[in-house]
């Protein structure tokens, strides 16, 4: 792509929300700085839908990545690029791997102990768990930046602009599940909205083959605690949570108001 336009990525994540609303501003895809390596970030839901679908996009760095090797020996999270397992695979070998493993990701960061509407919905019965889950997926998905693919061929982009081949691409998942072609008002979180479709699991052959039981998993825990806890609340302001990494939604930590039922 064009090197006329970086948008350089806070390495704090101090600000997500404007962050990818920035990118979204940029067009379908657009060049950014991540940690001092160069991508193609894209945040548009059918351009990325269409990548993450094509023969001619691999997560495969060592073979389709002619700067794999300088990029590795320094840059930060070379551990998303450099492995080899079933998450860099490509072709034949992801399709034989994939039938071996399977992976947990889990939701993160909107708290419903910090949102009383949210929780009257489900007291109430307009939505469930399982709503709140897929809606904090949507919302604020675990991983919000994953790294990496690699264009095969030059890549044509809807607004002129052109991927070229052997350049790397940066799926920002959290400023698709916003773009505002997919969803209405979808910076608000809703637990009762008509559709929470997302792609906090990925897309494609690389879907997650642990989202059923992540799903469960989230579910089953939130409505036990808040039938133990029905008034838990957090005990700092949600500003205060600090995250794990800068590319996820995950918290260091969650401070807890805890006021259990009376056991008279």
């Amino acid at each position: 792509m064009s090197e006329g336009q970086i948008l350089v990525l806070d390495p704090t994540g101090s600000d997500p929300d404007a962050e990818h609303q920035a990118l979204r501003e940029c067009g379908p895809a657009t060049l950014v700085d991540i940690l001092g390596m160069r991508a193609s970030s894209v945040s548009d839901l059918a351009l990325l839908k269409q990548l993450l679908t094509s023969k001619n996009v691999s997560k495969d760095g060592r073979a389709h990545w002619p700067a794999f090797t300088e990029t590795v020996a320094t840059w930060p999270p070379a551990l998303w690029v450099a492995v080899e397992n079933m998450f860099t695979a490509y072709g034949k070998d992801h399709s034989r791997l994939r039938r071996m493993v399977g992976q947990r990701h889990r939701p993160g960061h909107h708290h419903p102990a910090d949102d009383p509407q949210q929780l009257a919905h489900i007291r109430e019965g307009r939505c469930t768990w399982q709503d709140v889950v897929e809606e904090t997926l949507r919302h604020q998905p675990a991983v919000k930046h994953l790294p990496l693919r690699y264009a095969r061929t030059d890549i044509p982009l809807p607004d002129g602009q052109t991927i070229k081949a052997g350049e790397a691409i940066l799926a920002s998942y959290a400023a698709a599940n916003r773009h505002p072609d997919w969803h209405k008002d979808a910076d608000r979180f809703d637990a009762t909205r008509p559709s929470m479709e997302h792609l906090a699991f990925g897309h494609g052959v690389h879907f997650c083959l642990g989202a059923p039981l992540a799903r469960l998993e989230v579910a089953t825990a939130l409505r036990l605690l808040f039938e133990r806890l029905p008034d838990a609340q957090l005990a700092t302001e949600r500003t205060a949570l600090k995250r794990l990494r800068a590319s996820s939604a995950t918290d260091t930590s969650v401070p807890m108001r805890l006021r259990p039922l009376s056991s008279h």
